[in-house]
């Protein structure tokens, strides 16, 4: 073979492996990721997946407070009744909404910025189960034996709470103190 024709030959080999490399790694970046509970993401540690494995909650890293109130003084029935992953924002939202400055484990979360996100909310009641369950397996930790809040409101005087010592939950009144920690979704 000539030498000439050889070395043309060795280049468009070249070429060719570095096209395809490049391709196939543009490829990759356009595929979906993958994320998994207890990975690190956003802001927080995943704790909840949806079916498609694409979105879902991020929990705080550490808890917001370790003794605070759901409301202050009077109590007003905010309708904050979602229970279902997902809910935690919308009733976050109608506890804002209602109580303004007269909440306090609500606005707490509303009003964080951590690890550079600040759409932070008080997860629902099953959402305080879902973070429960993923400590409970070692997938995200730094929570006291102590009651936590959620957003979902039981009645007027009430809101469901649950301990991550035991798992118990059950509702308390609004102004008892608990902690917090806050959620957000991806």
């Amino acid at each position: 073979m000539n030498p000439i024709k050889k070395l043309r030959t060795k280049r468009q080999i070249i070429w060719l492996v570095l096209f395809a490399v490049l391709t196939l790694s543009n490829c990759k970046e356009n595929e979906p990721k993958v994320f998994v509970l207890g990975q690190t993401h956003e802001g927080g540690i995943i704790f909840f997946l949806e079916d498609n494995g694409m979105h879902g909650l991020i929990a705080a890293t550490t808890d917001q407070h370790t003794n605070i109130q759901w409301c202050i003084g009077s109590c007003v029935a905010t309708n904050a009744k979602g229970t279902a992953p997902g809910t935690g924002k919308t009733n976050t939202a109608a506890i804002m909404l209602v109580q303004k400055t007269d909440n306090k484990a609500a606005l707490i979360c509303d009003q964080l910025v951590h690890n550079g996100f600040d759409d932070w909310f008080l997860p629902s009641k099953d959402e305080l189960n879902f973070l429960f369950i993923q400590k409970e397996a070692g997938r995200i930790g730094n929570f006291l034996a102590e009651e936590y809040w959620s957003s979902t409101e039981a009645d007027v005087d009430r809101a469901w709470d649950q301990h991550m010592g035991n798992g118990g939950t059950h509702t308390e009144i609004k102004v008892n103190s608990a902690c917090v920690r806050a959620v957000r979704a991806f």
